[in-house]
């Protein structure tokens, strides 16, 4: 990678002092403190951090084997925690034989003082392949008697011939098994056990499962379908070593052998969360399965469901807030404190599970955006309401109520369902004491929490003493976290605090996990070893990583994925508390309960050296995955490089780390800026081609693609853009700056910079717009002709949003926004549009003084013929106050296809997202143009 000749800021200024203390521990006597051992692991802990990495060369391994003289045993594979002290060995692995073994190790680190009597007992085995000869069959239900064993036994026989290279026969259960080969039942039973496996079945939940092995047989059954397909699972990970690291063929490691054995004994796993999701636009669904993962307890937004306006608006106006327009799904509720509505849901969702009664629970979950009918103080039951810990309005009293009365309306006929509520915005806190709201044990309440947060401590004593407050209301809450990767632009991985996240859950009885995970699978091991923890939360974090790194890209190359993933971990866990980005989110209020995805300016705080090592590190892993792994662990290692183009492409092109010109005095400075910004938008647009290459791939598929929440940035500032749409209006039509750009527009090879150069001469020359009233001069009062004003959480177009005679840059009106917490002025274009490249540009006026965290984004909605949004793409989501005072321009430019995932665009919604603003901090807008290139 050649690095951009234009300047850049970014100066990564919290590195911390990790030099100066390893050079402090080194002055020390380092010793292991700690160490466990299991068949083919060793965990060794130091007292220290040392100041050179540990190597392999650096431990002593003997092994004694039965009570044999010593041997020694070398590693054969390594990895290293700074964050833990801890090293992971990897040491040979034990066959299960047809005798109980002992295995004692001695470990000692650069010749130091030995842990001795590390025992591990290798328990007595059977074999079901031998020597490249089968010594069992596979005996489950047909497909027509039960399709989900059948889909397990043929998910078992699949992968055993992938890893021996044998296909284990198929023999329908009631049929004969032959008398020399060991029956390996899924889903059912033989009868040496049958009593004995369903009476524990009994006693399972349905995600739970056996794994029995005896010398009569070998039986993989679960509570359900589900508990028995990862009862496969767990046997072809645990006995044949296969992982399911990343989605897709390349993801999947199946180590080649032509012997399996197993231990005699029986396994019975429990989750340590009944139910584990990972949501909202995950897209690797059968990867999820094989790690356990899958649906459960649904949990989405679904009054708008409940409640359709379309369906009882008319009838039923007390139901709803005054503000509600028919066609909306979010920012509104259902009238809570009107206990029809109780009656409503009731009859509904008893109706639901009566119609689909292998149904497991039904969500009740808040609509997004607010517009609760209380906060109206014209409502009945309007109050003086308190505000919550996120600075909304405390609805939690009222809300909870009504979940308390309709759950007991469901129960009483479905006392096995479950009930899903999210503990979100407005009803994120408890209910009060005095509301004596008491929720029964199958009414989930999902504590919707930014759990990374919890790295700093004294966010994490707040999230505990909400979870405590919770469970005293709610003895099934559960956690809701986010788990994003997609939003963001380096990796973000945190997998020590997610460990212990997920710990002190299940120590607290957390009944059930769903993450909000648009993934990146550049973050690596993250998502697997979320999926990991979720089931059996006590889990080592550090042998799972290790587990990981070394199956993903081999042992050789395994270190150096390390001190990635580790770099990143520590910019996550312990950085980034010192940034703006992070100070901002904490201290805003309101504020949402999960950290500011839509802003990138935690790459402020990132060097371009930090890059230049991660490349480094990751070009490493290559090389060494292609010369010492398996064909697959190279292919691995470099799409994890490729993932790493993205995050290095976006900290290149990120408008906040970009510096701006001087003030443009003469045409060539002009035309040199014009340049400048010519090779930036090419970058740009390099960026842009990466997420479309990706969305091919499922490991470099990115969920939740940059567009999607304005970070597809222009890699451009404000001032420069601004400067050279004035050049170019005071320069005849012969100057050199317009003849600069026509040979751009001519010969320039990225089609991105060709059209948004375009853009700044329809600016300049006020070329004809697709829009109408682009300057609000057409208007009743504050009501702009042709445009509609977007507003959450209970605000007026009257006080926050409208056309004004204040302060207009063109003609004698604009719009004024003030204290505006999310919304902006929207226009639809309603008439058939044409294929190809548009621009958007909006002028914004930012006052003196000017402190606020608001932010303003261009957005434009891809729409169908019934004029219903099927895709969005935006600008930038920027904080405006970082322009400094006075007129600035924000600009758009994308293509607009015919079609958009099969979907022909017919029509638009553009529009400008503004959001954060507080009371008094006052924004104007003023001529809105959007062009056809």
């Amino acid at each position: 990678m050649s690095y951009p000749t234009f300047p850049l800021n970014g100066d990564g200024r919290l590195t911390g002092n990790e030099a100066l203390d390893r050079a402090e521990a080194a002055l020390i006597n380092n010793e292991i403190v700690g160490v466990k051992a299991s068949n083919g692991t060793i965990i060794v802990e130091l007292s220290h951090v040392p100041l050179t990495d540990p190597s392999m060369d650096d431990f002593s391994v003997y092994q004694v084997i039965g009570g044999q003289a010593p041997v020694v045993t070398k590693p054969t594979a390594m990895t290293w925690s700074t964050q833990t002290r801890k090293i992971v060995l990897s040491v040979p692995v034990f066959p299960y034989e047809s005798m109980e073994q002992e295995i004692t190790y001695s470990v000692s680190y650069n010749n130091g003082t030995p842990i001795e009597e590390l025992r591990v007992t290798i328990t007595e085995g059977l074999s079901i392949i031998l020597d490249g000869i089968a010594k069992c069959v596979i005996v489950a239900p047909q497909k027509d008697n039960d399709a989900n064993a059948y889909a397990a036994a043929c998910k078992l026989i699949k992968y055993l011939k992938m890893a021996t290279g044998i296909e284990l026969t198929f023999v329908p259960y009631g049929t004969a098994i032959p008398n020399h080969l060991l029956p390996i039942y899924i889903g059912v039973t033989g009868l040496h056990n049958r009593d004995l496996i369903h009476h524990q079945l009994q006693e399972l939940d349905g995600d739970c499962f056996i794994i029995d092995c005896s010398v009569d047989a070998i039986t993989i059954i679960g509570s359900s379908g589900w508990g028995t397909e990862f009862g496969v699972n767990e046997f072809l990970e645990a006995y044949a070593g296969v992982r399911w690291l990343l989605p897709g063929t390349d993801g999947e490691h199946v180590p080649i052998t032509s012997r399996l054995t197993v231990p005699v004994g029986t396994r019975v796993e429990k989750p340590s969360f009944f139910s584990r999701i990972f949501g909202s636009a995950d897209k690797s669904t059968e990867w999820n399965r094989d790690n356990r993962i899958y649906p459960r307890i649904h949990t989405n937004h679904v009054m708008f469901e409940l409640f359709n306006p379309k369906k009882h608006l008319a009838d039923h106006p007390e139901w709803y807030p005054t503000t509600i327009k028919p066609d909306m799904i979010g920012g509104w509720q259902p009238c809570y404190s009107n206990f029809e509505t109780v009656d409503i849901a009731i009859a509904y969702i008893n109706e639901y599970f009566e119609g689909n009664p292998n149904a497991e629970s039904y969500s009740l979950s808040v609509n997004d955006g607010g517009g609760y009918c209380e906060e109206d103080p014209h409502h009945p039951s309007y109050t003086e309401l308190k505000l919550n810990s996120l600075g909304l309005l405390h609805l939690s009293d009222i809300y909870f109520k009504w979940i308390q009365k309709v759950a007991e309306g469901i129960l009483a006929r479905h006392p096995n369902k479950y009930l899903a509520a999210l503990a979100y915005h407005e009803t994120y806190d408890p209910p009060s004491i005095e509301s004596n709201v008491k929720l029964p044990p199958n009414v989930l309440v999902y504590i919707t929490d930014e759990r990374l947060n919890w790295s700093n401590s004294e966010r994490r004593a707040v999230g505990h003493s909400l979870t405590k407050r919770w469970l005293e209301v709610a003895p099934g809450a559960s956690f809701y976290d986010y788990l994003y990767g997609g939003p963001y632009l380096l990796p973000r991985s945190y997998f020590h605090q997610m460990a212990d996240n997920y710990r002190y859950a299940c120590e607290m009885g957390i009944a059930a996990l769903t993450s909000e995970s648009p993934a990146n699978f550049g973050e690596g091991p993250k998502m697997w070893l979320a999926a990991k923890l979720k089931w059996n939360a006590a889990s080592d974090v550090d042998e799972l990583l290790h587990d990981w790194y070394v199956h993903a890209v081999g042992s050789e190359a395994a270190p150096y994925l390390v001190k990635y993933y580790e770099h990143w971990e520590d910019f996550w866990q312990r950085r980034v508390y010192e940034t703006d980005w992070y100070n901002s989110w904490l201290m805003s209020l309101p504020r949402t309960n999960f950290m500011s995805l839509t802003s990138a300016s935690y790459l402020k705080n990132v060097a371009l050296t930090e890059l230049v090592k991660s490349r480094k590190w990751l070009e490493n892993a290559v090389i060494l995955a292609k010369q010492h792994g398996t064909s697959l662990q190279g292919k691995r290692a470099e799409l994890l490089l490729r993932a790493f183009e993205y995050y290095e492409c976006s900290y290149l092109t990120y408008p906040g780390n970009i510096v701006s010109a001087d003030e443009v005095k003469s045409t060539d400075h002009a035309i040199n800026l014009l340049d400048i910004l010519v090779e930036r938008l090419a970058l740009s647009e390099k960026r842009r081609n990466l997420v479309e290459e990706f969305k091919s791939d499922p490991i470099l598929n990115i969920h939740w693609p940059p567009e999607v929440y304005g970070m597809m940035w222009s890699s451009t500032k404000s001032r420069d853009t601004q400067a050279l749409v004035e050049w170019i209006k005071q320069e005849p039509s012969t100057g050199a700056l317009r003849s600069r750009i026509n040979t751009i527009i001519d010969s320039e090879s990225s089609m991105y910079a060709v059209h948004y150069v375009k853009l700044l001469l329809a600016t300049a020359d006020q070329w004809e717009t697709v829009n109408s009233n682009t300057s609000f001069e057409q208007g009743d009062g504050i009501d702009a002709h042709d445009w509609w004003y977007w507003l959450e959480f209970g605000q007026s177009s009257a006080n926050h949003l409208h056309r004004s005679p204040e302060n207009p840059r063109t003609g004698n009106y604009g719009i004024k926004v003030n204290g505006l917490s999310h919304g902006g002025p929207v226009y639809e274009i309603n008439h058939q549009i044409s294929p190809g490249y548009y621009g958007m540009s909006a002028y914004y006026y930012v006052p003196e003084d000017f402190n606020s965290m608001g932010t303003l984004q261009l957005f434009v909605y891809f729409n169908d013929a019934d004029a219903q949004c099927f895709h969005s793409t935006s600008s930038e989501d920027k904080t405006v106050a970082d322009d400094g005072p006075g007129w600035h321009l924000a600009d758009w430019v994308g293509y607009v296809p015919e079609f958009y995932d099969g979907m022909k665009v017919e029509k638009l919604t553009i529009g400008i997202k503004l959001t954060k603003y507080k009371d008094g901090e006052i924004l104007y807008l003023d001529d809105i143009n959007f062009f056809k290139l």
